[in-house]
């Protein structure tokens, strides 16, 4: 049952958090969702549709609060005072520092965007972090790390910079702690160089998902419920199996897993069965997309795949080698 509540009065730039997931905004260019949260950009009236209400919202536009500057470089380490008037700040992305009373202090370097803001008033400032005296350097890194749960691995000579609740990160080790997906910032300092780059990190539990032969069982336990499936799909006494060709996704311990039994089914190795895509991605000729879900999260248009919400999304692919699912991380 989806349950329509009272009505919410918001502005542009405002962050709204939910209680269940949210599935889209009509109409979806009034604001941008992500997993339980909402950024309004355009002023006007929505809807907020989640798992278990559809919740009316009033976006206010707002004025524009004048502050004493448009843009601020500042040093790694360096704090500065937030009194530009009695504002609400934020810093974004947030892994660029830490607001701390009325002091906003650097802890990375990058680019990003302080705000000040009231019930009907914004401003924002744009922050240029440095290392004062060096070279910034582009550092040649990963673009993912994955993890079990528990796991614990260093990276000497950089410094891990993490907000989430996914990993544990001290100096230059960090360890997983929930499962899910978060970014991280590596931060690397030498005597005359710096450099950093934002890696996703992945923290995967026992299954992320499940691909076999056709008429093959796998034991999954007795919790899980079947989302979406094409084909006969069975579970049947802890067991997930298909007794011809079939894929899908299942609940399994509140989260979602993409299933696949084919006679051409593999597991394409760790290096390459995750893609990480910003915004947009052509999809290369020697891959053939035969279906995509969740369908709310990205579309595919002229061989594209387009990011429509943050999240993890699947692709079941044809390849040289047989059919296989590979997860999409989307960002924007």
């Amino acid at each position: 049952m989806l349950w329509i509540l009272a009505e919410i009065r918001t502005f542009v730039g405002d962050t709204i958090s939910f209680e269940s997931k949210v599935i889209k905004v009509i109409p979806k260019e009034k604001a941008y969702v992500f997993s339980n949260s909402i950024i309004p950009m355009k002023p006007g009236r929505a809807i907020v549709i989640t798992e278990n209400s559809e919740i009316p919202i009033f976006i206010a536009k707002l004025k524009k609060i004048k502050l004493p500057y448009d843009s601020l470089i500042l040093n790694v380490g360096d704090s500065i005072e937030l009194n530009f008037g009695n504002y609400k700040y934020e810093i974004r992305p947030k892994l660029l520092g830490n607001i701390q009373g009325n002091k906003l202090f650097i802890i990375s370097p990058g680019r990003g965007i302080l705000i000040a803001k009231t019930e009907k008033a914004i401003g924002k400032i744009k922050i240029i972090a440095i290392v004062k005296n060096k070279k910034e350097i582009k550092l040649d890194l990963f673009d993912k790390i994955v993890l079990d749960m528990g796991e614990r691995r260093v990276f000497s000579g950089y410094k891990i910079i993490s907000k989430g609740d996914k990993i544990k990160a001290i100096s230059d080790t960090i360890e997983a702690i929930k499962y899910g997906i978060e970014k991280v910032r590596i931060f690397y300092e030498s005597k005359d160089s710096y450099g950093y780059k934002d890696v996703i990190v992945i923290v995967k539990p026992k299954f992320m998902e499940i691909i076999s032969k056709t008429g093959d069982k796998v034991k999954i336990g007795n919790t899980a419920k079947i989302v979406f499936s094409k084909g006969d799909v069975i579970i049947k006494d802890s067991f997930l199996y298909c007794q011809s060709q079939c894929y899908g996704i299942i609940r399994l311990n509140g989260r979602l897993v993409p299933f696949l039994f084919h006679k051409d089914a593999y597991k394409e190795s760790e290096e390459k069965d995750f893609l990480i895509i910003e915004n947009s991605f052509n999809i290369p000729k020697p891959l053939e997309v035969l279906d995509y879900f969740p369908k709310r999260k990205i579309k595919i248009i002229n061989n594209k795949i387009i990011v429509k919400e943050k999240g993890l999304a699947f692709l079941l692919v044809k390849t040289e080698k047989g059919i296989t699912i590979i997860k999409i991380i989307a960002t924007f």
